[in-house]
């Protein structure tokens, strides 16, 4: 198995999803600023679990993928709640990415970001799988060079 840092588009797509109405109002979360801090802090363990000499200063991507899931949240394409060429197919296809690096840690399940994960799993459950394509695993957000952190 092998782990890697989720780019903070991604983690800030899926923590603005959590604020979103897609997402059942039992599930739903208040902060996705927060929410993205939660995720991001958790990939960046699960990759000092993987690879125990990874000791670089991942603050940036914390900081970003709040920034990101802020983006998101207050710009909501009307129809979805979340960018426009983003489906829930797509979320369900970034949720297990992320959910993949995460398994890192003896304790991820029991994890804040384990519950947020399986909340998005659980929202999109009925959302048809998407074909099998790498190029869709991972979220980049071709504006990400102009995001003001």
């Amino acid at each position: 198995m092998s782990c890697f840092l989720c780019p903070a588009a991604h983690i800030g797509l899926l923590a603005a999803f959590m604020v979103s109405e897609q997402m059942p109002a039992p599930l739903r979360v208040r902060d996705a600023g927060e929410t993205a801090r939660i995720l991001a802090r958790e990939n960046i363990r699960a990759l000092r679990a993987r690879y125990g000499d990874h000791n670089e200063d991942e603050s940036d991507l914390i900081r970003m993928a709040a920034a990101w899931a802020r983006r998101y949240a207050s710009k909501p394409s009307p129809t979805t709640g979340w960018p426009a060429q983003v489906t829930a197919s797509h979320v369900r296809v970034y949720a297990r990415c992320l959910r993949y690096q995460l398994a890192e840690t003896a304790d991820w399940e029991t994890t804040p970001a384990a519950c947020l994960l399986e909340g998005i799993m659980a929202a999109t459950h009925l959302a048809p799988d998407l074909p099998k394509d790498p190029h869709v695993w991972v979220y980049e957000d071709q504006s990400r060079y102009v995001l003001e952190g």
